[in-house]
């Protein structure tokens, strides 16, 4: 991936930012477990990021704010999508700078959002508040996600 700059790496995915056309983009990469055989390993591959990405399309559907999917490239088991500007839940609350009441409502967002995701049955597979975004410019609160449905 050209131009792509690497911002994590976890146990199932990398992730990268990159441009996209005139827009910035996400690139979420899963990439070969070594470990699993390669037919299972790529069927598995393929059906997560499948999931994934229509999971994120079903949350936008239904009001959620999560990042919107531009792209999905099965070969190479990679979703293209929104770069969303912001900073996490967590950053946020270790800077210390919402009030109580800030907090409260945080909280709240939070609740609404996942009574959201599992009524549509999605289920997020890493929920922490290192994985939702305060989008910049607004109070809308952006999940992350490895959902499965």
């Amino acid at each position: 991936m050209e131009e792509a700059t690497l911002i994590k790496q976890g146990a199932e995915a990398r992730v990268y930012k990159m441009p996209f056309g005139p827009l910035t983009a996400i690139v979420k990469e899963r990439f070969p477990k070594s470990y699993r055989h390669p037919t299972l390993d790529e069927r598995l591959t393929a059906r997560r990021t499948i999931q994934e990405a229509r999971s994120l399309q079903r949350l936008r559907r239904a009001g959620v704010d999560a990042p919107a999917v531009y792209l999905l490239d099965l070969k190479q088991a990679l979703i293209y999508m929104e770069f969303v500007e912001g900073r996490s839940v967590r950053d946020f609350l270790v800077a210390g700078e919402g009030d109580a009441e800030k907090v409260k409502e945080l909280a709240r967002a939070i609740g609404h959002s996942l009574a959201l995701m599992h009524g549509l049955d999605i289920v997020h597979g890493d929920l922490t508040t290192s994985n939702m975004l305060l989008r910049a410019g607004s109070d809308s609160l952006v999940s992350r996600l490895d959902c499965v449905a």
